[in-house]
């Protein structure tokens, strides 16, 4: 079984790649992908750009070119559930697009009713989290809404929230999930929350960038250690 892990930027994926043996660089056109052995798994890593397209084409050539099998997206996100507080996590369920009408793809090609994570690796996820000492975090399974914005407004926040009701906002998961559900591929986006999506996002995501994507990379690599080979 050979995984394939996305990380929008360098610090969502830059604890794995340490973690990786006999790690070799990869670059195809402008992308870099390492491959190696993660928690005594196979394994490429890379980080896609922030935005859908960018995660899109990461997922597609990961598909493609190295034949993985299950993808996992890891990284942060803007909690917009009043549940939510900096540093949970939101392992999805479902995900959707907060600027892009869902029924072009389910009444066009490639005709997909609706996005759902494998519900497998959805449970691992969880379990993983269980796992792991992550002080007075939480842990939901839910609805994530992604955009090509990143959401720093309380009224852009209430408007995606009152339309598409998710747990939390990020840039590429959506578009990872569309191209592996395209592709048959498994799939499961893990986020833990840096901001709140509001006025004070910027700063909030900048303070807490590091440790929230620390505690979405520990969970792929709890995931990683207890899974089958």
């Amino acid at each position: 079984m050979k995984w394939g892990i996305i990380g929008a930027m360098p610090s969502e994926v830059e604890l794995l790649k340490q973690q990786m043996e006999n790690i070799c660089e990869i670059k195809i056109g402008r992308q870099i992908f390492w491959e190696g052995i993660l928690c005594g798994q196979e394994a490429v890593v890379c980080t896609c750009g922030i935005g859908k397209v960018n995660a899109a084409i990461t997922t597609q050539m990961m598909i493609d070119r190295f034949g993985v099998e299950r993808i996992i997206n890891t990284g942060i996100a803007g909690a917009v559930h009043h549940d939510l507080k900096v540093l949970d996590v939101v392992i999805s369920r479902e995900l959707c697009y907060h600027d892009y009408d869902m029924r072009f793809l389910r009444d066009y090609p490639p005709y997909i009713d609706s996005v759902h994570a494998n519900s497998l690796l959805v449970e691992a996820a969880v379990e993983a989290f269980q796992e792991i000492d992550h002080g007075s975090s939480c842990c939901f399974v839910g609805k994530i809404a992604t955009g090509d914005q990143f959401i720093e407004s309380s009224e852009v926040k209430n408007r995606i929230v009152e339309e598409h009701h998710p747990m939390c906002v990020e840039m590429e998961g959506t578009a990872i999930g569309h191209t592996c559900t395209v592709n048959d591929v498994p799939f499961v986006v893990i986020r833990t929350m840096s901001d709140n999506a509001d006025e004070n996002a910027a700063d909030s995501a900048t303070n807490f960038e590091e440790v929230a994507a620390k505690h979405s990379s520990d969970i792929v690599l709890e995931m990683l250690s207890h899974c089958q080979k």
